[in-house]
């Protein structure tokens, strides 16, 4: 529960702080959350390549918390397999 408490606060901490960030520099909201394709107009696979750095982001993401999970989950049980 207290990982998942974390991972929902960091993302309304997230949106929070995009929301303020558009009242400072006064964009809206909408211009900020635009896909770069359409910010820049530039081509699509600009797009593309954003969207397959956000998959890699989100792997690499889940492997860590995975293994932290994994980790906890151990430590908790007494293995010898995680030292701290």
């Amino acid at each position: 529960m207290r990982t998942y408490t974390i991972v929902v606060g960091g993302a309304l901490a997230v949106l929070l702080a995009t929301f303020l960030a558009s009242r400072v520099v006064d964009y809206s909201l909408e211009e900020l959350s635009q896909d770069a394709t359409e910010t820049l107009g530039a081509p699509a696979y600009v797009g593309l390549l954003s969207t397959f750095g956000l998959i890699a982001w989100s792997i690499a993401l889940g492997g860590c918390l995975l293994g932290w999970s994994e980790r906890e989950r151990r430590c908790a049980r007494g293995s010898s397999g995680a030292a701290r």
